[in-house]
């Protein structure tokens, strides 16, 4: 297996996906179909399998995912110029937007792995909005973290974990051990994060697709007040799985329980220009990154 193959055979599993496979490194669909036709040969696997909307990874390959990844940064860094700077003694800026989830969840404990690695640089931290993309293209930016989305070709995308979405409530909550069905959640007094518009949230759109709403009771701008603002009260606040988790470790007073809308499994990424990761600090950044996620969600 040649080191593009095993680029290729990366980008397929993180993408779950020929065409954009091609596009993430530049290269044909035919070249990445043949790529596949090969890698599926020599790991003896089918690598990528398609259902009924789309094609997926198997689950033998995405175990295998970041001993690859490992393999890979192994290499690059074999063969990486001597004349590369000594990041150690950086002092410029790493410019980072950043998804609220996210945020909230790991910003501080990356930080503070990172800082000991860069002493004198300075993270800028701004929130994820319509221009991070275009500032990314235009070097303004780093890196931004977020939910994966549909890009410009331009930039790089790597996934970072898959999230679900779950109902988090006050434990003595009507709806504790007993699921409630559409209706009841759409009844309830929900809770929301973030701006009304112009981006709507997974569920709402779900549910306008089918001519439906929730009855949205309190709108906070972050995460910072969810846990208070649940405990002894009415309010349900559909959250991401990994959230949820966090805050029922720190809030004993709080339970999860199972979303009656059926929202489909999506992934947190984080894009860098290919520009932007043909200079070390990006890159080094970036990698950083992934291998913190690695390291917290076992290599999704």
């Amino acid at each position: 297996m040649t080191i593009d193959d095993l680029k290729t055979l990366i980008a397929l599993l993180e993408t779950e996906h020929v065409g954009r496979t091609a596009r993430r490194l530049g290269v044909s669909q035919p070249a990445v179909s043949q790529a596949l036709k090969r890698l599926r040969a020599t790991f003896e696997d089918d690598i990528l399998v398609r259902t009924k909307h789309q094609m997926v990874a198997t689950q033998q390959m995405i175990a295998r995912l970041p001993e690859l990844r490992r393999a890979l940064a192994e290499f690059e860094t074999a063969v990486r110029p001597v004349s590369d700077p000594d990041l150690q003694n950086f002092s410029g800026e790493f410019k980072i937007a950043i998804d609220g989830n996210l945020a909230f969840q790991f910003l501080a404990r990356f930080v503070r792995e990172a800082r000991p690695m860069w002493p004198h640089a300075r993270f800028a931290i701004q929130g994820v909005d319509d221009m991070c993309f275009d500032k990314l293209i235009r070097s303004e930016l780093d890196v931004v973290m977020t939910r994966v989305r549909s890009v410009s070709s331009e930039l790089h995308e790597h996934k970072l974990y898959p999230e679900t979405t779950v109902l988090l409530v006050d434990r003595r909550h009507p709806f504790v051990g007993n699921v409630p069905d559409l209706q009841e959640y759409l009844a309830a007094n929900h809770l929301v994060v973030g701006t009304e518009h112009p981006i709507k949230s997974q569920i709402d759109e779900l549910l306008a697709n089918k001519g439906l709403g929730r009855r949205v009771a309190l709108r906070l701008p972050d995460f910072r007040q969810v846990a208070d603002l649940l405990v002894g009260t009415e309010l349900v606040f559909s959250a991401p799985a990994s959230l949820a988790k966090c805050l029922t470790t720190h809030n004993k007073n709080l339970r999860i329980q199972q979303c009656p809308v059926d929202v489909p499994t999506y992934w947190y990424g984080i894009y860098a220009s290919r520009n932007g990761l043909r200079n070390h600090k990006t890159a080094a950044l970036m990698n950083k990154l992934i291998a913190f996620f690695d390291e917290e969600f076992g290599g999704n």
